[in-house]
């Protein structure tokens, strides 16, 4: 990567893609100065369900109105969104070949209220960051700028409609293999799942430079 630093979007429980790129820089920034756009990877993940693909999304409040900055967005809890995303990944992944091994962590992080959504988030990596044994730092952009100089810039790469292009991910096993088609880029969540310790690996083996959009 010619860039001296990779930008990427805040992600709660990021895509796989997200992972590969974060984890290959060395040099990390992560956008929290923008006017926050909704309906992204900030405040969602993609996994895996019996009817298909599906997103988990955070209820979010915007402290400023329409004006606000993702590092003001506050996490909204009056609707008990966190058992609700529990009870939906047991039922998505309770089958899975490591999901009890993790389950205890998840269980203790849906358990947990960080006030802001970049909380959650930072929460969030932290756990899959640990369950890969993987030590990793970031920085976090010091003020908004629409371009930086000698910056990978990917905080819309994540905004559009494809879950990932199935040629760059190579195929493991889902915990629905047998009845769907393998679906690539969803959260770190199905990797870990379905591959355990082997995820760190899979993250490895992908490209630094995944020229894939997805949402």
């Amino acid at each position: 990567m010619k860039q001296s630093r990779l930008l990427l979007p805040t992600s709660y429980f990021p895509p796989i893609g997200w992972m590969a790129y974060y984890l290959h820089s060395s040099n990390v920034w992560i956008e929290l100065t923008e006017t926050y756009p909704k309906q992204t990877i900030r405040n969602r993940c993609y996994i895996l369900t019996p009817q298909g693909p599906a997103h988990l999304t955070v209820p979010v409040v915007k402290t400023q109105g329409n004006h606000s900055l993702t590092s003001q967005i506050e996490v909204f809890y009056e609707d008990g969104w966190p058992r609700k995303h529990w009870r939906t990944l047991y039922s998505a992944y309770n089958k899975s070949p490591f999901f009890q091994f993790y389950r205890h962590r998840f269980e203790q992080f849906f358990e947990t209220r960080p006030t802001t959504l970049v909380e959650l988030n930072e929460a969030a990596l932290a756990l899959v960051l640990d369950l890969l044994k993987v030590t990793k730092k970031h920085d976090f952009t010091p003020e908004w700028q629409a371009h930086w100089p000698d910056v990978y810039d990917l905080r819309t790469a994540f905004e559009l409609t494809s879950y990932g292009n199935i040629n760059r991910y190579p195929e493991y096993i889902q915990v629905f293999s047998d009845r769907q088609p393998f679906r690539p880029n969803l959260s770190i969540l199905d990797l870990l799942f379905n591959l355990g310790p082997e995820a760190l690996k899979y993250v490895e083996k992908l490209s630094p430079i995944i020229q894939d959009r997805q949402s």
